[in-house]
């Protein structure tokens, strides 16, 4: 990465904000319920979140509101792309398409 991202302080990026409580991180957006994020239940994973979502924000508000995150940050990969968004690992993404053609197959 080339540039120098500022990194959050604090639990919240515009409307969204996240709590990470008995190793579970859940992400609210507005009002919403939240949303668990399975593949964060470490601290240190919990760091790599507010990295990603300190670039997010960043990026987010440097290059103008409404942007999307390829956009924001192309020289990252997709999945450091996809983990910015949804917190989840490829070996997590793996695990869950894995066990849900195993589901397919059995019903």
């Amino acid at each position: 990465m080339k540039e120098f991202y500022p990194v959050l302080t604090k639990n919240e990026c515009g409307k969204y904000t996240w709590k990470f409580e008995n190793n579970v991180l859940i992400v609210f957006y507005g009002n919403d319920d939240g949303m668990v994020f399975p593949s964060i239940t470490t601290n240190d994973q919990l760091a790599m979140f507010m990295l990603g979502m300190s670039m997010y924000c960043y990026g987010f508000t440097l290059h103008g509101k409404n942007n999307l995150v390829q956009d924001c940050f192309p020289d990252l990969t997709t999945d450091e792309r996809e983990y910015i968004i949804n917190g989840i690992t490829p070996e997590a993404w793996d695990e869950l398409f894995d066990s849900m053609e195993v589901e397919n197959e059995l019903s």
